[in-house]
């Protein structure tokens, strides 16, 4: 696959809580971090995160989502019907993911619907 840089520009890395979810944007060619923010964990912060992303991670982008099969599982299951990219549950930080190399695979998801 290559490094995630050649696929990407940006990840939104979501580090997933039962209350909360801090997510941060970061460049893949840089590792550096453009922008992040701390929703609450239920539908209405899972729309604040989307529009996060659409604002500070425009261009092609993933989703590294921490406990996807826990906490994360609804920003999980959001992203896969809502949200362009790729989305792939990591246990790696997101700095991590954007900046080297990885055996796993990234999924992709279908693009949003314009609304």
């Amino acid at each position: 696959m290559g490094m995630l840089a050649e696929h990407a520009d940006h990840v939104i890395g979501v580090d997933a809580h039962r209350d909360a979810h801090s997510a941060a944007a970061i460049a893949t060619r840089t590792g550096s971090v453009t922008a992040q923010t701390t929703v609450v964990a239920d539908a209405f912060g899972y729309k604040r995160l989307l529009r996060f992303a659409r604002r500070y991670a425009r261009t092609p982008r993933v989703w590294a989502i921490e406990s996807s099969g826990s906490f994360g599982a609804g920003l999980t299951m959001f992203c896969s019907r809502t949200a362009s990219g790729w989305s792939r549950s990591t246990a790696r930080s997101a700095r991590r993911a954007a900046t080297e190399p990885s055996s796993t695979s990234w999924t992709r998801s279908a693009p949003a619907a314009k609304r």
